[in-house]
């Protein structure tokens, strides 16, 4: 039996996987191949969070672009002058998650940019994955002339890095960022409960329509190719979805990057850290 303070200590995250699990194994229980299709929209499919009012706010006094990528216009969001600054969130996230970092980059005399994934945030589309994302960074880079420094959150990071196969840029900050696909999947496959069953069949289909993908999105394999990039990496001790020991195995892989250790924000709250915010800013400026 539950006690009170671990039901007042499970977020709405939580509740929602809670529900998406057991929909996934009732399925299961009659047909291994629905439930397997089952894993892979939700896979593909990030949820959309409610931005703040400040977020709000940003958005409606920050300078509007457009760009297009395979086919789709996105909105871009900018504020500043000075070489540009590129802020990509992470998977459910959204640009504005960001925010913390703007004003004190705009200080600093850069220009910031921020952008919502593919299903993310207020652009279209409801399936999302690493491919897209990554051709919009490219995209957007070609709009803007270019980037002078990459910050990004969470798996935001691997689709920077695979976008830099195309691209270039000075610097990069990576927050939270996890260390391989395959590590963000056992995450998501303990928290929703994935059986063996149409767990061999989601990876099956996802080689047979993303072939050779699994592992190109795997940070601390993309690290050792940017040998002339210079790299901050922050985590937090009590990230719950990204274990600290992800972020040393990518620092190890890293030549001269930093690494930089916070404690007590956990994976999304650490974007709102006033000294990883200082840290990531003087780092950029230096």
């Amino acid at each position: 039996m539950r006690t009170k303070a671990a039901a007042k200590s499970q977020t709405t995250e939580d509740r929602i996987f809670g529900i998406l699990g057991m929909t996934l194994r009732a399925i299961d229980t009659f047909s291994t191949q629905l439930s397997s299709r089952f894993l892979y929209w939700l896979w593909g499919h990030p949820i959309r969070h409610k931005p703040s009012a400040r977020e709000m706010l940003f958005k409606k006094e920050a300078e509007v672009g457009r760009f297009e990528s395979n086919g789709v216009t996105y909105n871009f969001y900018s504020a500043g002058k000075g070489p540009a600054v590129l802020a990509v969130h992470g998977w459910d996230g959204r640009g504005t998650q960001m925010l913390s970092f703007f004003q004190p980059l705009v200080d600093a005399g850069f220009k910031i940019v921020t952008f919502d994934a593919h299903g993310h945030g207020e652009s279209p589309g409801r399936q999302a994955n690493g491919v897209v994302i990554s051709d919009m960074i490219v995209e957007l880079s070609n709009k803007v002339g270019g980037f002078d420094a990459i910050i990004a959150h969470s798996i935001g990071g691997s689709f920077a890095l695979v976008a830099l196969e195309r691209i270039s840029t000075k610097k990069v900050v990576l927050i939270a960022p996890p260390q391989s696909m395959e590590s963000s999947f056992q995450k998501i496959k303990k928290r929703l409960g994935v059986p063996d069953g149409p767990e061999k069949l989601f990876r099956e289909r996802f080689e047979r329509n993303f072939k050779n993908s699994w592992n190109r999105f795997s940070i601390d394999q993309l690290v050792t190719k940017i040998p002339g990039v210079k790299g901050l990496i922050i985590q937090d001790e009590d990230d719950d979805f990204v274990d600290p020991s992800e972020a040393q195995a990518i620092h190890e892989r890293w030549d001269g990057a930093e690494i930089f250790i916070t404690k007590g924000h956990g994976h999304r709250k650490i974007l709102r850290a006033p000294e990883v915010v200082k840290k990531a800013v003087s780092f950029i400026a230096s």
